[in-house]
């Protein structure tokens, strides 16, 4: 289950979303669901979870989780912005932590993620 994970970030911060100077609506017509069609935790994850993940990101402060949980799947969700900041090439950055509770199992992932000056879409970086 943690490469899924990793993949549902990946596709996580290519979503654009709205922020600093940006237009770009909170999420694209292109949704999650659509990145990880056929993997396991596609079937834990729909619109409202990929939105409670884009929120945490873009308005929570450091170390303030954002917690919920998918009526439907049953899955648990917690994302939590660990700091931010300004890369070298002036990028506002966020490192994260997400953890997901599925059938008593935890799976967890460390990133960060940057926006993209051109598009305001969220680059996950490592």
């Amino acid at each position: 289950m943690h490469k899924y994970l990793v993949y549902m970030l990946f596709g996580l911060f290519m979503i654009p979303v709205s922020g600093c100077q940006s237009d770009r609506p909170m999420i694209s017509e292109g949704n999650l669901s659509s990145v990880l069609a056929g993997s396991e935790i596609n079937r834990y994850m729909d619109t409202t979870d990929e939105m409670q993940a884009q929120l945490a990101l873009e308005y929570n402060q450091d170390r303030q989780a954002r917690k919920w949980q998918n009526d439907n799947t049953g899955a648990r969700f917690i994302t939590t912005p660990t700091s931010t900041y300004r890369n070298v090439s002036g990028q506002n950055c966020r490192a994260f932590q997400t953890e997901i509770f599925v059938d008593n199992k935890k799976e967890s992932a460390r990133g960060t993620a940057c926006r993209q000056p051109d598009d305001g879409t969220w680059k996950l970086m490592r």
